[in-house]
């Protein structure tokens, strides 16, 4: 399914029917002076106290939804309570008195507000208010079927500038919103931000700390339903454009997953930030990038991480500068484990500006770099792409149909798949590609020396390829070893952004490092991999699987069902430098495990270990040394050779290996 590019006016009866509903209910009380503390506890009798004390607490939404509310006024709600229904306070606060806030009392659970299956409107919603705040709430709306749904709704549809909303630490789930494409579906969402006038701003939206999980269909958006996107006037700087854009926005820290389509949909912002946020199990029920950007100028995506985006078909990247993105910058996140890779260009011919650099992406799949829609200037430089050798990815794509015009540079290609390509269009692209390094295999489509004039092919040496977890902090073995080729052989670039992913200074004149690692070369002494994190290379018996266990390292083990002896289980390690190592690895001894030999290189490590334990415990074995005469991907075989004879069963349970150079 292809995504729409082309926005329409949503029809007058829409913004009616909000005025309509408006007129429907009571006028609110106003609330009794400003600065005003209410607190809503829902094993109140009813509504009849002033809600000033939690002794006089009020009961219900419909009373909090009643009231006026005045700047530097405070709504607490009992921790642990839950209501159902709509929150729909009125009133709004003020710059000079500052922001209404709603927020939680008490120790407990976050106070719950189930939708229980509204439609129409968000399960809390504003309309036409500003300053406010929204914290640490439970926010649901589920139902058997699906429906026109959010969790928190913002909307305007008066002229001008509204100021101040600010969302944070608040839990969003089960959102049964409408799966698919449409502007519909993709107004189904757990934070939805709308401005229904072609003179509606909105200015300074923090969308902080949020935990949003299994929602159909959007993650956050911010959108406007009454412009045509696609008009000149509406092309970011333009003056259609300056009269609905987004100021001062700020989506950082937030964790979505599980969600139908896209992570976030980011419109009309000028300028921004989207950081520091993780978004895993995308595109669950449909095509979707993660996270991209629509008719947005200068807006920075950073110290993101995306994985698992699961797309059946197109837009199943990380990240999407889409239609009219000129000037943003994509830096300093890791991509790994999607359907498709780090990024697509899904761009307007006009856009310019856009950088990408100090990425890492690991064994993504599908199209890793996208150049798709037509642009008119892109830089990718110092990012790092690891491709496993059971993948087959597109790692440079280039749609003949667009013209283009980008430079890739300093960039490293770690690629251990015999099936990976290239796609170069023969017309239509104006392209530079310089220093950068081609590591492994070589498919045929790779740029030639004749075009990388500075290409290397040599080892980058870099600490740990492919060893990449979860969690951006996680990527240590894709900085560079001492005496690496790759340290201090990159294109000088100006305007490089001064730091790498890491947090190193880059020289904006000395010659920089190639890859997303711009620091000085690091000594190799080994590394610790969970074994939940590795990729199996083979196994042979029931089932291989990762389990939660609190005793574990990271807090999950692996095992390994056995039918018997003779069963086995390879976990890939990559060994970056050759020598001899020693062997650790952390085990769960029970009264059902098995007995194992360790091998590698060709060779039985140690001697056979026995993890039958009459009580649970995790403890660390010393297997022994082995040596590797060339670096590169290795296998751990671990083959089950019997039990002991008060084991119930062969099971084998992991927690780490640990490889120590001697």
């Amino acid at each position: 399914m292809f995504k729409h590019r082309l926005w329409t006016h949503l029809v007058l009866c829409a913004s009616l029917s909000f005025v309509s509903l408006a007129g429907a209910l009571a006028i609110p009380e106003p609330a009794e002076a400003a600065g005003t503390t209410y607190y809503v506890d829902a094993s109140m009798p009813d509504d009849s106290g002033n809600g000033t004390s939690t002794a006089t607490a009020w009961k219900s939404l419909t009373k909090v939804n009643s009231v006026t509310f005045q700047p530097g006024d405070t709504i607490l709600f009992k921790a642990g309570g839950i209501w159902t229904g709509q929150l729909h306070p009125g009133g709004s606060g003020s710059a000079a008195g500052g922001a209404i806030s709603i927020d939680m009392y008490g120790t407990g659970n976050k106070p719950m507000i189930d939708g229980n299956g509204m439609t129409g409107q968000g399960v809390i919603f504003f309309s036409n208010q500003e300053y406010w705040e929204i914290n640490n709430l439970d926010i649901t709306n589920d139902a058997l079927t699906e429906g026109d749904r959010r969790g928190i709704e913002i909307i305007a549809d008066s002229a001008g500038t509204f100021t101040h909303f600010y969302i944070r630490n608040n839990t969003i789930h089960d959102i049964e919103g409408s799966v698919g494409g449409s502007l519909a579906n993709k107004k189904t969402a757990a934070i939805y931000f709308e401005g229904q006038s072609e003179m509606t701003q909105f200015n300074d939206i923090v969308i902080e700390n949020n935990v949003i999980h299994d929602v159909k269909n959007q993650g956050i958006v911010t959108n406007n339903s009454a412009i045509d996107f696609s008009a000149d006037e509406y092309y970011p700087g333009e003056s259609g454009w300056n009269n609905v854009k987004y100021s001062n926005l700020a989506v950082r820290s937030n964790t979505l997953y599980n969600i139908s389509k896209n992570a976030m949909i980011i419109r009309l912002a000028d300028g921004g930030v989207v950081e520091y946020n993780v978004a895993h199990d995308t595109a669950t029920g449909t095509t979707g990038n993660t996270m991209f950007t629509r008719s947005s100028r200068n807006t920075v995506l950073q110290y993101n991480e995306g994985y698992l985006n699961k797309s059946p078909g197109v837009d199943g990247n990380m990240y999407d500068p889409d239609l009219r993105s000129p000037g943003t910058v994509w830096q300093y996140s890791y991509s790994h484990d999607n359907n498709h890779g780090l990024i697509w260009f899904c761009t307007d011919p006009e856009d310019s500006g856009l950088i990408v650099r100090y990425n890492i992406s690991q064994n993504d799949k599908g199209n890793l770099v996208y150049i798709n829609y037509a642009f008119t200037g892109a830089s990718i430089y110092n990012n790092t792409f690891y491709i496993g050798s059971g993948l087959s990815p597109t790692i440079i794509r280039e749609n003949p149909v667009n013209t283009h015009t980008y430079s890739f540079d300093n960039n490293i290609i770690y690629n251990n798949s015999s099936t990976a390509s290239y796609v170069f269009a023969s017309s239509g692209t104006t392209r530079s590609l310089d220093s950068n390094t081609f590591y492994g295999q070589h498919p045929t489509s790779e740029p030639s020396l004749t075009v990388d004039t500075h290409k290397l092919t040599s080892n980058p040496l870099l600490v740990g390829p492919g060893t990449g977890g979860i969690g951006r902090d996680g990527v240590d073995g894709y900085k560079l070893l001492a005496g690496s080729p790759a340290i201090g052989s990159g294109k000088v670039i100006s305007g490089n952004g001064g730091k790498d992913y890491w947090g190193n200074t880059v020289s904006a004149t000395a010659a920089p490092n190639r890859g997303a690692y711009g620091g000085a070369g690091v000594t190799y002494t080994g590394f610790t991999r969970q074994t939940e994190d590795l990729l199996l290379s083979g196994s042979s018996g029931e089932r291989h699987i990762s389990f939660a266990d609190a005793a574990c390292s990271e807090g999950r083990c692996t095992k390994f069902s056995s039918d018997g002896v003779g069963d086995n289980v390879i976990y890939r390690v990559n060994i970056p430098q050759p020598g001899t190592y020693n062997v650790k690895v952390g085990v769960k001894k029970l009264n059902d495990r098995g007995k194992f030999q360790l091998s590698g290189a060709g060779s039985p490590i140690g001697s056979e270990q026995d993890l039958y334990s009459a009580t649970s415990s995790v403890v660390e074995l010393n297997i022994g040394n082995v040596t590797y005469n060339q670096a590169g991907d290795k296998g751990l075989k671990f083959t089950v050779t019997g039990k002991n004879a008060a084991s119930s069963d062969y099971i084998l349970s992991f927690d780490y290996v640990k490889l120590t150079l001697q």
